[in-house]
């Protein structure tokens, strides 16, 4: 998690106390949201191999922890490829592009899992979201299609954390101004953002009372933010390459 979570709970008053957590990995946000009065999470994880790992994991914290193996589908049960690469927290229901370059990571096994549309599951299995007023995810590029799996239950919430990419670090994955433009027409609007030098990074979007206010100025703002963002983020990935390539001709010459 790229953003503080201190900093987030004390610059928004009313930010939650319960958390839907979507792509639970081993639950690397444990520590941050023990350490922030974090007192309910519900934790959503689609490989099952990491499932009992994550139950171990949380074993060590007193919040109440719910967890959850299901793959995210914006369809309901429709079957669908799980690509899982050695670099475990790559693994996606897409296919690498420039992570592969970033990560050096590939994918070493597929599995056909049946997805399931969050909306149905909750429902289905009577599964309340009352005070859940925050969702994170960290999805590898699938944000988009689990956030329209929501349907009508994305009303519950107020704010959403989320992984962000600029450009296709997965085949046909979500990008930033997709998300911008999907939650705004649902009356959120991103209030904070932070990018690496490897063009993806997190951005926290705030539920706005007054959607009116939400209008074509909103819109263009947002454009003109993503191309700053995406300035920022290259300026540091070639500053990155700058510095590595230092390093190279030192160490070739020292030797």
């Amino acid at each position: 998690m790229l953003l503080s979570f201190s900093h987030l709970k004390n610059k928004y008053p009313n930010f939650p106390t319960k958390i839907l957590h979507l792509g639970a990995h081993l639950a690397e946000e444990a520590d941050d949201y023990g350490a922030n009065g974090i007192t309910d999470v519900i934790w959503v994880e689609g490989n099952a191999g990491l499932i009992d790992g994550l139950k171990t994991k949380l074993e060590n914290y007193e919040m109440n922890s719910q967890i959850h193996n299901i793959m995210i589908s914006e369809k309901d049960k429709e079957e669908i490829i799980f690509n899982i690469t050695d670099f475990d927290q790559s693994s996606s229901i897409l296919e690498p592009a420039l992570t592969q370059k970033f990560h050096k990571t590939t994918v070493v096994k597929t599995q056909k899992v049946i997805g399931r549309r969050l909306e149905d599951y909750f429902q289905e299995n009577q599964i309340s979201l009352s005070g859940y007023k925050l969702v994170n995810l960290d999805l590898q590029g699938y944000e988009l299609p689990a956030l329209k799996s929501f349907g009508n239950l994305l009303e519950n919430f107020d704010f959403i954390m989320t992984e962000i990419n600029l450009k296709e670090l997965y085949k046909n994955g979500t990008l930033l101004k997709e998300l911008d433009r999907f939650l705004l027409q649902r009356g959120f609007v991103r209030k904070e953002t932070f990018v690496t030098g490897n063009f993806w990074g997190d951005a926290l979007y705030v539920r706005k009372s007054n959607r009116s206010m939400l209008s074509f100025v909103t819109k263009q703002t947002s454009r003109f933010n993503i191309k700053y963002y995406l300035i920022i983020s290259s300026c540091k990935y070639y500053y990155r390459l700058m510095i590595s390539h230092a390093y190279n001709v030192y160490y070739k010459f020292k030797s």
